[in-house]
C-alpha cells in the first residue's frame, strides 16, 4: 500500500447565519482542493477539540486540556447548509480560544481529555484499501469573537487516500 502526504486549501468559505443577539461559537470551513475523495468540507462532518483560557496559547499549552470541546462532532446540516453542533457554546469576554479540527471522525483515536497540551490523533489504516479515507487537520490559535462569532477552519491533508 502506498500513500502520499500533502497539504492544500482554497479561498472559498461557507458562512453560517449569525444570530446578532447571541455570542454563539460557529464554525465555517474553507474548501480543500484535492482532485478526488475529499474535495471540500461542505457536506462532511468533522471533529473539534477546543480550549478556553486567559493569556496566550504559547503560555498555557503545556497545561491546557480540552475544556470547551472534547472530540465534539460538528455535523453538516443539509437543510440549512451549515455545520452545527449541540449544545451550543458561547464566547466569554476576556477569554482566548484555540481549536484543533480533524477529519474523518471515524477511524481516529484522539488523545484523551486529561492529556495536557496539543492534542494528538492516531489513524488506523483500514484492512481494505477502498475503505481508506483522507485524513485532514486544522488549527486556529488564540482567537476570540472580536471579528465575528465564526471560527474559520482551513483543513490540510495529512494523509491522502
Amino acid at each position: 500500500m502506498a500513500f502520499v502526504v500533502t497539504s492544500c486549501h482554497q479561498d472559498e468559505t461557507v458562512e453560517p447565519p449569525l444570530d446578532p443577539t447571541e455570542d454563539y461559537i460557529f464554525f465555517n470551513t474553507e474548501m480543500a482542493s484535492r482532485g478526488e475523495l475529499v474535495t471540500e468540507m461542505t457536506g462532511r462532518n468533522f471533529g473539534v477539540m477546543g480550549y478556553e483560557y486567559t493569556g496566550d496559547w504559547n503560555t498555557v499549552k503545556v497545561q491546557a486540556k480540552p475544556n470547551l470541546f472534547n472530540a465534539q462532532t460538528i455535523e453538516w446540516n443539509e437543510a440549512s447548509s451549515v455545520h452545527q453542533y449541540t449544545p451550543l457554546k458561547t464566547w466569554k469576554p476576556g477569554y482566548k480560544y484555540t481549536f484543533f479540527g480533524y477529519y474523518p471522525t471515524t477511524g481516529i483515536e484522539l488523545s484523551g481529555s486529561e492529556v495536557e497540551g496539543v492534542p494528538y490523533l492516531t489513524y488506523t489504516l483500514p484492512d481494505t484499501p477502498a475503505d481508506m479515507k483522507d485524513v485532514m487537520t486544522t488549527v486556529v490559535y488564540d482567537t476570540d469573537n472580536s471579528a465575528s462569532n465564526s471560527v474559520g477552519l482551513t483543513f490540510q491533508h495529512r494523509l491522502v487516500a
